[in-house]
């Protein structure tokens, strides 16, 4: 799991890269992503995680053919360190629907190994998660979960901010804290999934995160600037909901609920319920003209924001 420096060259940190230029985090998520599957994998994870995770060949290729056969879906290793890891022996397995029609749904399988996965129909469980049945052998979620990548072999920004705001989380007994890989934007670092609503939020602190906690129990975000995106929606719609919220200061998880979009001449038209009233928006990404590092070791590219 976790820690490990990617670059210890004396590049700039890509967070602090970010942040100067005065990035704007919003619409920045995955885009399209509506099923979670989380595999508890308690060995090393190295930059590109799953591809060198020691799986059996047979549990490889049912987790390929899940997420390169179903649309939206995106695999997630999860793990926590030593004496954080409670309850049986074994390992967890996950899978997330969070599709964008109020009633996100997550399904836990407790197993002996990664070696029983094969034994699991996800496709089938995940239809069965989306019309509200819990599926065969899993047991429903009621803790909400936060993800936070700590991937410090993929962008050394994870471990050296994820680390910290992942121990915080772990002490919170009302949800379930896991350290993960990879969820993209490490200048955004830490960047954490909140489930079941599939939030992504970036540049949390560990100074900030029992405040951002405290809000997101009540199904509210506490800092607005904080959301990167919900992650089902495409980045323009995204954009547009973080817009929406930032301005009218719209903090409830369920204030801002996009119903639709279309290709517009001037960008893309989104269409959304704001507290029960029915807007329209347009959003383009622009070139700020500024530029930055869009990870370590890499050299700065041109930063773009939604408008």
């Amino acid at each position: 799991m976790a820690p490990g420096d990617a670059d210890a060259s004396a590049s700039p940190w890509c967070a602090a890269s970010s942040v100067a230029a005065g990035e704007s985090q919003f619409g920045t998520a995955a885009p399209g992503i509506d099923a979670w599957l989380m595999l508890e994998y308690t060995g090393a994870w190295a930059g590109k995680a799953w591809e060198a995770a020691q799986v059996s060949a047979s549990v490889r290729a049912h987790v390929d053919a899940f997420i390169e056969g179903t649309a939206g879906a995106r695999l997630q290793l999860i793990g926590r360190p030593g004496a954080a890891r409670r309850g049986p022996a074994g390992v967890v397995v996950m899978l997330a629907s969070t599709r964008n029609d109020g009633v996100p749904r997550v399904a836990r399988w407790q197993l002996d190994g990664l070696d029983a996965l094969p034994g699991i129909d996800l496709a089938g469980a995940l239809a069965q998660l989306r019309t509200g049945a819990v599926p065969a052998g899993a047991q429903a979620v009621t803790q909400p979960l936060l993800l936070v990548c700590t991937n410090g072999k993929r962008d050394r920004c994870c471990a050296k901010f994820g680390v910290a705001v992942y121990e915080v989380a772990a002490r919170r007994a009302e949800l379930e804290a896991w350290q993960t890989t990879h969820l993209g934007g490490h200048r955004f670092a830490a960047t954490a999934l909140w489930l079941p609503e599939g939030l992504c939020v970036g540049r949390l602190t560990a100074a900030g995160t029992d405040a951002f906690l405290d809000a997101a129990l009540r199904r509210e975000l506490g800092d607005v600037a904080l959301l990167r995106g919900r992650t089902c929606l495409s980045e323009a719609a995204q954009a547009a909901e973080c817009l929406w919220r930032s301005e009218l200061d719209l903090r409830g998880f369920d204030d801002v609920v996009i119903e639709g979009e279309q290709p517009d001449p001037g960008g893309v038209q989104v269409r959304a319920r704001v507290r029960g009233a029915m807007l329209e928006r347009t959003v383009r990404s622009i070139d700020t003209g500024a530029v930055a590092a869009p990870s370590c070791g890499k050299p700065p590219a041109p930063v773009l924001r939604w408008a």
